[in-house]
């Protein structure tokens, strides 16, 4: 008690200035107090923050559990087990699942890297190094007012000694054990003062190792990476490999060679079953490809094949549903059947006055195109042919289902799709490949409904394995005991009766045109002010192109050999045909001044539903 009041009154005469007051650290010492505080303080906020970036601290195996990785990838394999295995997702989410959870085992044990030999390092300094400093500092601190009271009281014992009212034995003897005191403490002071400069040249010296635990933080977490990256090495092209094998993909909009090979066909899935579909309910049908199907109707059956669920025949489709389906799948190509760099050489051939001489140049440009593209052009075109065959029922002759199809089948990479002088080439094109499907494809066509692979139809059938649901093996067995050719059709009024009220104006002009197809009169196509990619062109001339003529030297013209034979293809040999070309006469770009229009006026929607009643009536009256 007495120590400390001689502290408290040194303490308080030392701010008044009664007193000296000593100073508690050396210049030196101040400087190296100074650099201690700036490296606390850092190796501070570092390790607060370094705590915030870790899931968590503890026993490794515990804290494992606990993260956020181990949970996603744990979730991920149950949901690859609740959709089976075969189905496309099942496999994507259980390889991830697993890379997750190896993931999850690399941060721990990155995290219990970084515990022992980066945040215990710099707990040690802050917790145990740090304040002993303070400590001693203390304590130092005492020693020092301990020494400046001893101090002063000697001093005061000294001016006693030379008082005449004193007892100067007495005083020197009191002057003598002060002065002992004071030695004492002056000892002690400058002890604590010496144990404080070393803890803090100390402090100060562990610098580098302060710094090398940040390094050691940083080779932590390049081994973690090296690690983790690694493990995404190997599960990415794994799972990359699944998607780019999967069948289970949408169709539309997928590049044509991409989706033969994943499916292994030769012919697209929309055109093969919409081919299909339409040779067995749709030859006899008026106006097919040229009326527009219910568009709700067009997007269920597009969602239908890009979902993989079955055929055609799996659901009911009005023959001009498909048809629309078929053409939306061909616009929809990122490049068209007839190929983006083909597309001046195809424009340039038709621009050939001589026929004998277009013919080849189109038989020259047909040889240039991808092999994919050749064959699922020659099973479109040989369909077509079948269907202008049946022109005097159906009303669609080559010339009229080349202006609706002709556009999606060829247009420029330049953006607005297909140029507008070029809209009469592009039918011409389709036209003559119409007219003379057996001289460009002499091999012809199976309309055979291809198998699926085993493999493929197992992960269909995982994909919709259900016990309400219709089994794809099943479907598959049903499309083997199909009739595979098309049988004669007979007319389906219902479908012919068909008209879709969100048609455009050019749809009721061609009803105009189709109706009137008995005359004789030639008429040109209308001009359209505007035509791009995602149109199709509805206006059907009335040309009557049945009267062919021959060449004039009353041979067929000698087809020209492939500029560059890559591969062995199915193409015909150099010489004249089995059978003669037609020489179709390329339709006039103006209407000829003499012929009249007995009827020049446009029917109204009204008329034509009464013509369309009146003709069913006819139909089922008796005959005698």
């Amino acid at each position: 008690m007495k120590k400390q009041f001689y502290r408290v009154r040194q303490l308080a005469d030392q701010r008044v200035g009664r007193a000296e007051k000593t100073d508690l650290l050396t210049e030196d010492l101040q400087h190296v107090e100074k650099a201690i505080d700036k490296i606390k303080h850092a190796c501070s906020n570092t390790n607060k923050k370094l705590i915030t970036c870790m899931q968590g601290i503890g026993d490794p195996d515990k804290k494992k559990k606990k993260l956020n990785q181990l949970q996603l990838g744990l979730t991920m394999l149950e949901s690859a087990e609740v959709l089976g295995e075969g189905t496309l997702l099942s496999s994507v989410l259980s390889a991830a699942g697993e890379a997750q959870s190896a993931l999850a085992g690399e941060l721990a044990s990155c995290e219990a890297e970084i515990d022992n030999q980066v945040l215990a390092p710099l707990q040690k300094m802050l917790e145990v190094d740090g304040p002993n400093i303070v400590s001693t500092k203390k304590k130092l601190a005492k020693a020092c007012l301990d020494m400046d009271a001893s101090k002063t009281r000697w001093l005061n014992a000294i001016k006693l000694t030379h008082s005449a009212k004193t007892n100067v034995n007495e005083a020197l003897a009191k002057a003598e054990l002060l002065k002992d005191e004071l030695e004492e403490a002056t000892l002690l002071f400058q002890s604590l003062q010496d144990s404080l400069a070393t803890d803090m040249f100390t402090f100060v010296a562990g610098e580098q190792s302060y710094a090398q635990t940040i390094v050691q933080l940083l080779e932590s977490q390049m081994r973690y990476h090296e690690a983790s990256l690694k493990i995404l090495q190997q599960c990415v092209p794994k799972v990359k490999q699944q998607l780019e094998s999967s069948i289970c993909r949408p169709v539309f909009g997928c590049p044509l060679e991409t989706h033969l090979k994943v499916t292994e066909r030769e012919i697209a899935v929309v055109i093969e079953e919409c081919v299909l579909f339409l040779l067995e309910s749709g030859m006899d049908v008026e106006g097919l490809f040229r009326l527009a199907g219910s568009v709700s109707k067009v997007k269920k059956l597009k969602a239908t094949f890009d979902a993989g669920v079955g055929g055609l025949e799996d659901f009911p489709f009005e023959v001009h549903v498909v048809t629309a389906v078929l053409k939306l799948y061909l616009r929809e190509l990122p490049e068209p059947l007839l190929g983006f760099n083909l597309y001046d050489e195809w424009i340039n051939a038709t621009n050939i006055r001589d026929h004998d001489q277009k013919l080849n140049a189109l038989w020259v440009v047909l040889q240039q195109l991808p092999e994919a593209n050749k064959n699922n052009l020659r099973y479109l075109i040989c369909f077509l042919s079948k269907l202008a065959e049946n022109s005097e029922v159906n009303k669609m002759k080559s010339s009229n289902i080349a202006i609706v199809v002709g556009p999606n089948l060829l247009w420029n990479n330049l953006e607005g799709g297909i140029t507008i002088q070029h809209t009469p080439n592009i039918s011409q094109i389709t036209e003559l490949l119409i007219d003379n499907c057996s001289w460009f494809f002499p091999e012809g066509c199976n309309f055979v409904r291809q198998q699926i692979p085993d493999d493929k139809l197992e992960a269909l059938n995982n994909r919709y394995n259900s016990d309400n649901d219709v089994s794809v093996a099943s479907s598959n067995e049903t499309k083997k005991h199909r009739k595979t050719s098309a049988p004669e059709c007979q007319n389906q009024a219902a479908m012919q009766g068909y008209y879709n009220p969100l048609a455009s104006q050019f749809d009721i002009d061609l009803e105009k045109i189709d109706l009137e197809s008995n005359n004789d009169e030639k008429s040109t196509p209308a001009v359209i002010p505007h035509l791009n990619k995602s149109q199709s062109l509805c206006i059907v001339s009335n040309e009557d192109k049945g009267h062919r003529r021959l060449p004039s030297n009353g041979a067929a013209p000698r087809r020209p050999a492939p500029p560059v034979p890559t591969a062995p293809k199915k193409v015909p040999s150099e010489g004249p045909p089995k059978h003669k070309p037609p020489d179709i006469p390329v339709s006039p770009t103006m209407r000829n001044p003499q012929l009249k229009s007995e009827n020049p006026s446009k029917p109204t929607l009204s008329a034509l539903a009464d013509r369309r009643n009146l003709e069913d009536k006819m139909e089922t009256l008796p005959i005698d």
